[in-house]
């Protein structure tokens, strides 16, 4: 479990530097790459050609890491709503445009859809509320990092389609910070596989969706609050490392999963399941089976 100081609720000293408001974090995100994340590699990719598994999920792409080749896809360039894998763009676009540290005090409480309970007057720094955001699935979260923005909650939304935009995710158009269901508010697999392998390749961001608790603390009360991980892989299936759950009723389930066994790595990304857990398993232990790396 991971915890948090009352005084200084860090949880990226590894970081080294602390980053201004001027972009640096930008040319940070693009210069220090996670180990998670590997180059493209020239050796061979063998296929046993066994048969995919049957699974319920309608929207699938699976990504060799090591190769940079695509494994699978069902259906992957259609555009669904993404749910809370929205929230992946979300703690990036609060972590470049506020940092870390800056702390936010709470103006209202939120209760729509899975909330983390944060009520007005108590105050968190940005990482905190990103590690409810992407470990406990928190509308609430989102929505207090989306309302702290210079130009409020549109001009955050704005950023995270010019950022959406700026990785190339082509199929891809926010209307909210959280992922609930909204006219014109869309993803694709093919997408969403390449935020989350972004997303990973950032030490901080790939040190919190691979906790599996962590204790946040209202700088304004002293209080604390215990936040459990909504990944059903993580800690229960060999090699999860994350990334990020989602669920509403017209997305269905969704899971991205990044996947590292005997150094070979892979992210999976299953959208519209209704047994995400059961589905990418199924996945994870097919591409481990039927492809040998040489």
């Amino acid at each position: 479990m991971t915890s948090l100081s009352k005084k200084l609720p860090i949880f990226v000293i590894s970081l080294g530097i602390f980053f201004s408001f001027t972009g640096l974090i930008a040319l940070y995100f693009s210069a220090h790459r996670s180990p998670i994340t590997t180059n493209i590699s020239v050796s061979p990719l063998i296929s046993g050609n066994v048969t995919p598994p049957e699974v319920s999920a309608r929207h699938i792409l699976i990504k060799d890491l090591t190769t940079g080749e695509i494994l699978f896809t069902k259906d992957a360039d259609a555009l669904v709503s993404p749910a809370s894998t929205t929230k992946m763009m979300t703690a990036l676009v609060a972590v470049s445009d506020y940092g870390w540290e800056k702390e936010i005090i709470v103006g209202k409480s939120f209760m729509e859809g899975s909330v983390a309970g944060f009520k007005p007057g108590e105050k968190y720094t940005v990482e905190q509320l990103v590690y409810t955001l992407l470990l406990r699935s928190a509308n609430d979260a989102a929505e207090i990092l989306a309302a702290a923005h210079p130009k409020g909650r549109e001009g955050f939304v704005a950023d995270m389609n010019i950022q959406a935009s700026k990785l190339g995710l082509s199929s891809t158009n926010f209307k909210n910070p959280s992922g609930l269901d909204e006219d014109q508010h869309f993803s694709s697999a093919t997408d969403l596989t390449r935020l989350g392998e972004y997303l990973v390749s950032i030490p901080g961001f790939f040190r919190i969706v691979s906790t599996q608790t962590a204790s946040i603390i209202d700088l304004a009360s002293g209080s604390g609050k215990l936040i459990a991980n909504s990944n059903p892989l993580l800690g229960k299936v060999p090699g999860v490392l994350g990334i990020k759950t989602g669920f509403t009723d017209n997305a269905g389930q969704s899971l991205i999963s990044l996947v590292d066994r005997g150094d070979r790595k892979i992210i999976i990304t299953v959208l519209g399941s209704t047994d995400r857990e059961k589905d990418s398993q199924q996945l994870i232990e097919w591409v481990y089976h039927n492809f040998t790396w040489q």
